[in-house]
């Protein structure tokens, strides 16, 4: 039998008790697994299962929760015939089982963060629980009360996500342009947000210029609005959320609705009004010296290469930036900071408008007229078809088949 680690070296200083476990979609320590330390890590066994690990160090804390099968646990089995037993360290767990399981970390301030952050997620499902209000955690005491306040805030619909996160089964869902989904702004209320399309089906569709900045991004990013206000309902209806204005659009990666993270409540047959697009400047992949302005389906090339340095140049994707709605909410000016139609950015925006002959332009739907892009009207053409009312209709019942006559029975043939 191989030597085992030992389970009385000294416990980490710090450890999440059981109530906190809950409140983060962790699962509880049970009093008869076997708990065993792998240098600064700390593993729990089931009989010969590793069920759970974690690391608390200076820097922040990690718990992972797992089912790993183990040979007298100093070995992992393989999963697959053709898979080979390692043998269990902290760096094998750290580093490579943390993908398969459901976890928890803190990361504090120090000398690689300014700001402190706690995330978790669910590997197996990809569901995640966002945390609010974590950018100034320094240590694991503070991590405990941030916890411990929090704790008192969960709604019965975030016990309800946290479970989901916890449980869910994996899913792979499909969108559709004029889907309005749902997501969290706090531990109490709801956002909501309209796509208006993908752009793979944008660029499949052949609607953007050569060197458009949307033709080199990574994923599948998806354009979307938020809506400018938020709810502790999280199913206020479609027909209520249109009465709500828009905030600008912007772009994000597809996979939290893919996976669910954020679920869609309905469907907006979309009109001229809803149709907003990003803008930015950047430099061309292909014409390196060379700086660009795009909004929406317009691209232009720019004199100046280092005009816009500080706005987004429309190739970065990232998740939804909740920034705009969260400023918007606060009173104040509900933009992105590297957006160039923020503010902050007015000056540079108004030159780049002149440098094109475009002054003046208020919206996409003026400048897209100015420039013959694809105008909004077009663009729902496109992409939301006309098809049949998107309005919640009561299901017609299915009409029953006739019934079959009978059959008269045929007289049995007489013998000759």
């Amino acid at each position: 039998m191989p030597k085992q680690p030992s389970s009385n070296l000294p416990q980490p200083f710090f450890e999440l008790d059981n109530a906190e476990r809950d409140s983060v979609g962790l699962d509880p320590v049970e009093p008869h697994w076997t708990r065993v330390m792998f240098k600064d890590t700390v593993a729990f066994f089931d009989g010969g299962t590793l069920r759970k690990f974690l690391r608390a160090g200076a820097d922040g804390y990690l718990e992972v929760d797992t089912l790993l099968e183990t040979r007298e646990r100093a070995f992992l089995l393989p999963k697959t015939s053709r898979g080979k037993e390692r043998k269990i360290s902290a760096a094998v767990l750290l580093m490579t089982e943390r993908a398969n399981g459901r976890w928890f970390q803190a990361s504090f301030i120090g000398e690689r963060l300014k700001e402190s952050d706690v995330s978790a997620l669910n590997t197996r499902n990809m569901r995640a629980i966002d945390f609010w209000q974590d950018g100034s955690l320094h240590n694991h005491a503070e991590l405990r009360v941030y916890l411990r306040a929090r704790m008192q805030r969960i709604s019965d619909g975030l016990h309800q996500e946290i479970a989901e996160m916890k449980s869910a089964p994996r899913q792979q869902l499909k969108y559709r342009p004029g889907d309005v989904f749902r997501f969290r702004i706090d531990d109490t209320r709801y956002g909501f947000g309209l796509l208006l399309g993908s752009l793979k089906e944008i660029r499949a569709a052949g609607l953007l210029p050569q060197d458009h900045p949307w033709h080199y991004v990574m994923s599948v990013p998806l354009i979307v609005r938020l809506f400018d206000g938020a709810s502790a309902d999280p199913h206020p209806g479609v027909e209520a959320l249109s009465a709500w204005p828009l905030l600008p659009a912007q772009t994000m990666m597809d996979n939290q609705l893919f996976w669910g993270g954020f679920p869609v409540i309905g469907r907006k047959a979309l009109v001229p009004g809803d149709i907003d697009f990003p803008c930015g400047v950047g430099t061309a992949p292909t014409q390196e010296g060379h700086a660009f302005f795009y909004w929406g389906f317009g691209w232009h090339r720019l004199a100046d290469a280092a005009i816009g340095d500080e706005t987004d140049s429309g190739m970065g994707i990232g998740m939804l930036d909740r920034t705009p709605l969260q400023e918007a909410l606060a009173g104040r000016v509900p933009g992105r900071p590297w957006e160039l139609r923020h503010p902050e950015h007015a000056a540079t925006f108004k030159r780049v408008l002149a440098e094109i002959g475009c002054d003046g332009v208020a919206d996409y739907a003026a400048y897209a007229q100015w420039a013959g892009s694809l105008s909004p009207e077009a663009f729902i053409a496109q992409m939301q078809p006309a098809e049949p009312t998107l309005k919640n209709k009561p299901k017609s019942k299915p009409k029953s088949k006739p019934k079959a006559k009978p059959q008269a029975k045929r007289a049995p043939k007489a013998n000759t």
